[in-house]
């Protein structure tokens, strides 16, 4: 089928229910634009326009619909309302971003606090950790085991530890923005956020364990938490240095590590629903393109042989699956 569409001017693909969803349809059409051809997708039935048509015009040939003029317009490069477009939504507006990086110095963390589109920056400031690892532990167990028996004598203790999620986030939010020029950063990045229609967004850069495992999506000014305020909290690992694109070929090599801690108090995490955002990725490329391997033990040490064995198929893309305070 390759050669005969590498051979072709225009691809004519007639899609039915079944086939629009056929991994090997979609291939085709793939190859089909990869070579630089016409792709004309024609609809039957109620099929409705399937991911290959993503960035494709087509020929609606369903019931009560004439698809000839569509498919003569197609075949002469020309735009015709019977060629149905697909959807184009807007671009969201750019975020309203406050940047908040934080790296370790000695014995203590270091915050720089900036608003890029008005130019504004506060720091360095230096601070120590507000909330103790004993508080961060309670945290843990309150998201991650008291939903599974909301009842009885754990009550009262999940009460005690919600009244101090505000006294937490005002501490946060007071290492950070306790001095005098992050106060007038702050108050001028909330003015703005509540004057224009954009999204306001706070983006934590950080890579020390430390500040990573710091519950900063409770931060609290005098008017509430950040949710409360409509602001939402991105996290992002610094990159020292761009990633290089690589180039390789079929198949791609998968190698999923799906890590639980051994303790019988961490619950049941189950591991389905965390590999299908890496899986729908790949899926324009068939099956037979798709390589997954488990990683067996899922330890550092196995990560690391296993990467370093030129014995085995080369990996092109990892994907860690573990708990949140792991």
């Amino acid at each position: 089928m390759e050669d005969r569409i590498r051979a072709s001017t225009v691809v004519v693909v007639v899609l039915s229910t079944a086939s629009a969803r056929s991994d090997y349809v979609r291939k085709e059409i793939h190859f089909g634009q990869e070579a630089g051809k016409l792709i004309i997708p024609v609809l039957l039935r109620a099929t409705e326009a399937p991911l290959p048509l993503a960035d494709l015009q087509w020929v609606d040939a369903r019931e009560g619909r004439d698809p000839l003029a569509g498919l003569v317009a197609g075949l002469r490069g020309e735009t015709s309302p019977a060629l149905r477009a697909p959807e184009v939504l807007p671009q969201p507006p750019k975020p309203l971003e406050l940047t908040l990086t934080i790296e370790r110095s000695d014995d203590d963390l270091v915050a720089n606090v900036a608003f890029p589109e008005e130019g504004l920056r506060a720091g360095p400031i230096r601070f120590t950790p507000p909330i103790k690892s004993s508080g961060l532990d309670e945290l843990r167990w309150y998201l991650e085991q008291y939903p599974r028996w909301p009842v009885g004598p754990d009550v009262g203790r999940a009460e005690r530890l919600e009244s101090r999620l505000k006294d937490w986030g005002v501490a946060l939010f007071q290492v950070l923005f306790g001095t005098v020029d992050a106060s007038r950063l702050w108050q001028q990045f909330r003015g703005e956020s509540r004057r224009l229609t954009r999204m306001p967004l706070l983006t934590l850069d950080a890579t020390d364990p430390d500040a990573l495992r710091l519950p900063w999506e409770l931060l609290a000014d005098e008017e509430g938490h950040l949710f409360a305020l409509g602001i939402s909290l991105r996290r992002r690992v610094q990159k020292v240095q761009a990633a290089q694109r690589v180039t390789f070929g079929l198949p791609i090599r998968i190698l999923m590590i799906v890590a639980r801690p051994e303790d019988s108090r961490t619950p049941f995490i189950d591991p389905r629903a965390s590999p299908q955002a890496v899986l729908k990725a790949v899926e324009l490329l068939g099956t037979e393109n798709v390589v997954i391997e488990f990683l067996h033990p899922p330890t550092l040490q196995a990560l690391d042989e296993r990467l370093r064995d030129d014995k085995q198929p080369l990996v092109h893309v990892v994907h860690f699956d573990g708990t949140a305070f792991t």
